[in-house]
């Protein structure tokens, strides 16, 4: 309860700032579609992140940038397949290794909703910066709002409120999702030390029901059930939860002596995972919980966890030569309420920036662990080559060695044992290339990489480690084209592997065409266009609600069409659109899924505003 009471009296706060801000007013001034309609001559907005603090990102009008994109399991680069609701449990289509070599509890379907401390934005500011967005659908029961505040203190004190939240009851019954991020972040500045601090609170709860799909197939298409809670589910009594807090202080020492630099990072977590289905006696509760199904009174699942992080890490820099060498100490403990689990992962890491001339750079990073995580490792290496102006070449290799997620080594469900395994670590060796070509929005992507004791869900959504290593392609292609009023996007991943034991799809691409003019004595700019997703696979994915894995089915997915019209309208600092989802089902009329079972909504009208706002 202390917690919700915090987070309620942080956001307030922030709305009281907001009230105070002043509009500007603009008269005598050129058409906003002629210029960049920054409010002010001086003003100066941009942003970094705490793994990059040297990448300062401006803040400007970016016209729309996808701004009609309010999903994140649309966007390309998250592109996921989700259980059909906004804010559901996903999983990402395209395959990529893990990043760390620290022990993972395995709970990823909640990712792209989450925030994280490696992405949250720390400004550099002349004035206050507000960025607001609300998108409704059918009406107030579904709903998506996002809002962000930044400003300057006195002492060289720096403020951001970052918020937002999923809340969509859904169209089929018991399939409610709640998904809420809470941030805030104070930079302080000592100049006369050379030190930076930064302090960091973020919280997240995820919540959904599932409803474990539809029981039957045989009502789509009869025009009496276009109501869809008219359509049978299997589940009716069940909850997730997983809710994390982190609290962090990064302190940075940018000049010792000349040359050397100091980081150390303290943050803490805690939370859990938890699901809870009441009501188990069923054929459908036997049909979706399999061997999870562990006592016809309920089904339970609880992990709570507590992570201390700590980091030191110490860097020289010169002309030509960047060296940074650190230690790693992240305590976590893990309690199911049968017994609990202490690991202590070290992890000794060093990266080396070298410029070699004037044209190519070469980036090396190495980590071995040392604790609890004896044994791994990680190796990645980069070439970047700038042979021309505006073109990039990087080749990169990577070699990983890591342990199987505690989800994958063990489960209890309703204080008993489903499965305890003892499964090797994985091996993995990736080579890759990329090209990125400014001039003509290119971006070319291969990758070749091989998997030793991979480790997936089969059909009973049990964890088996493969005897046979696995081997994968992946190609990425993306470019952007604009002629006049006419645009065109196009995004493209293929990857295929000798054994895909992951059901992951083989193609996925994103395709948008739009037109692009101004009206109204050129005061609203207008953007009206076609997006369409297409997705490939061969064999489908199935849900297990109980610890939130996708495994392997035994049915098909059938190629569907996907598509969405859109309309976008900006005019200053206010942006405005319209979206007709699954605009394709207004033709076709047909149900399509994306995991076996849970259907993708029908065609629905959505509308949503932006607004940014200064001082």
């Amino acid at each position: 309860m202390r917690n919700k009471f915090a987070l309620i009296s942080s956001f307030l706060i922030a709305t009281c700032f907001l009230q105070d801000l002043k509009a500007q007013v603009y008269s005598g001034m050129p058409d906003s579609i002629q210029r960049k309609p920054v409010v002010k001559a001086n003003t100066d907005i941009s942003y970094f992140r705490l793994s990059d603090r040297n990448r300062k990102l401006e803040v400007t009008d970016t016209l729309f940038d996808d701004f009609e994109k309010y999903n994140p399991a649309r966007a390309f680069n998250n592109g996921s397949l989700t259980l059909g609701n906004l804010g559901s449990a996903s999983m990402p289509i395209r395959y990529s290794p893990r990043e760390s070599i620290t022990t993972d509890a395995g709970f990823h379907q909640y990712d792209i909703y989450k925030m994280n401390l490696d992405e949250f934005r720390f400004y550099n500011l002349n004035r206050p910066f507000n960025d607001l967005f609300f998108s409704p659908l059918a009406g107030q029961r579904n709903f998506l709002v996002k809002g962000h505040f930044t400003r300057d203190f006195d002492k060289e004190v720096n403020v951001s409120l970052d918020y937002k939240r999923f809340n969509q009851e859904g169209f089929y019954n018991n399939q409610k999702t709640k998904s809420t991020g809470f941030g805030i972040g104070i930079y302080k500045k000592f100049p006369e030390k050379n030190r930076s601090m930064f302090i960091c609170f973020l919280a997240n709860n995820h919540n959904e029901e599932i409803n474990g799909g539809v029981s039957t197939k045989e009502f789509f298409g009869n025009d009496i059930y276009r109501l869809r809670t008219a359509i049978p589910v299997r589940l009716d009594g069940d909850t997730t939860r997983h809710q994390n807090f982190s609290y962090s202080i990064d302190n940075f020492f940018d000049k010792i002596g000349e040359k050397y630099r100091g980081h150390h990072r303290l943050q803490i977590e805690n939370g859990y995972y938890r699901y809870g289905d009441h009501d188990s006696d069923s054929a459908d509760d036997q049909f979706v919980y399999q061997d999870y199904l562990t006592d016809t009174r309920g089904v339970r699942f609880y992990l709570g966890f507590t992570r201390i992080r700590n980091v030191f890490d110490f860097s020289f820099r010169s002309k030509s030569v960047d060296v940074k060498l650190g230690l790693l100490h992240n305590y976590q403990k893990y309690d199911n309420n049968i017994s609990s689990r202490s690991i202590h992962d070290l992890v000794a890491f060093g990266n080396i920036g070298l410029k070699l001339k004037e044209i190519s750079s070469f980036n090396g990073h190495a980590a071995l662990g040392l604790g609890s995580n004896v044994g791994n490792f990680k190796l990645e290496g980069e070439l970047v080559i700038n042979p021309a102006s505006q073109l990039k070449l990087t080749g990169n290799i990577l070699a990983h060695r890591y342990d199987p997620t505690i989800l994958q080594e063990e489960v209890y469900i309703t204080n008993q044992l489903v499965y305890s395994n003892d499964f090797g670590k994985i091996n993995e060796f990736v080579l890759g290339a990329k090209l990125d070509w400014q001039i003509m929005n290119t971006h070319i992507e291969f990758n070749s990489g091989i998997i030793e004791n991979a480790i997936a869900f089969d059909q009973t959504a049990l964890p088996y480690q493969s005897s046979d290593n696995i081997e994968y392609i992946q190609l990425i292609f993306s470019h952007k084209l604009k002629w006049k009023i006419l645009g065109l996007e196009n995004s493209i991943m293929i990857q295929e592997f000798s054994d895909n034991i992951f059901n992951l799809p083989g193609i996925y691409s994103v395709h948008k065409g739009y037109v692009q003019f101004p009206i109204f004595k050129k005061r609203l700019l207008t953007q009206l266009g076609l997006v369409f997703y297409n997705i490939q696979m061969n064999e489908g994915l199935r849900f297990m609600p109980a610890t939130g894995i996708f495994y392997q089915g035994d049915e098909a997915i059938e190629y569907f069409p996907y598509s969405e019209f859109f309309g976008n309208f900006k005019i200053d600092q206010f942006r405005l659109f319209f979206k007709i989802d699954n605009f394709s089902d207004l033709l076709l009329r047909k149900e399509h899924y994306q995991i076996i079972d849970y259907p993708q909504f029908d065609y629905k009208i959505r509308f949503g505003v932006r607004w940014q706002i200064f001082d």
